[in-house]
Formats: C-alpha cells, structure tokens, sequence
C-alpha cells in the first residue's frame, strides 16, 4: 500500500474506544468497520468511480457487487 492518511485524534480515539469495547486490536476493528460499509453505500456507486481497475479482486466493494448481481441473477 503506497499511501496510508493519517487519521484525526477524533476518528484515532474512537475507533480505540470501539476496539476496547470489541477487545480486538485497532487494526482488526478497523477492518471490520470497513467491511460493513458495502452494506451502507451502493458498491455500484463505488466502483464506478474507481481509479485503480486493477486491484478489483482485492476490494470488498467490488466482491459485494459481484454478490449482489449473482444474488439479483438467481432470485436470492
């Protein structure tokens, strides 16, 4: 990962309350409020302003997308 911006002291001491109150590690919390945001913004929306197509098969918007097609294509 080339470029990691730093976080305000607001979103560093709440995600560390989060991680208390979840008693996993920072980084942990981090990936799984991250993980939950596919369910709160349309990942079509996402990955049509993406500017780096060649890491989609590391990115959970487009694997949500993805699951949402097969899910619209079968009637799940």
């Amino acid at each position: 990962m080339s470029y990691t911006p730093p976080f305000s002291t607001r979103i560093t001491v709440s995600i560390r309350r989060l991680a208390w109150a979840l008693q996993m590690p920072m980084t942990r919390t981090m990936e799984h409020v991250v993980a939950m945001i596919p369910n709160m913004v349309d990942p079509e929306a996402v990955c049509a302003k993406c500017r780096d197509r060649q890491r989609c098969k590391d990115c959970i918007f487009h694997e949500r997308k993805q699951m949402k097609n097969f899910e619209e294509l079968y009637g799940l």
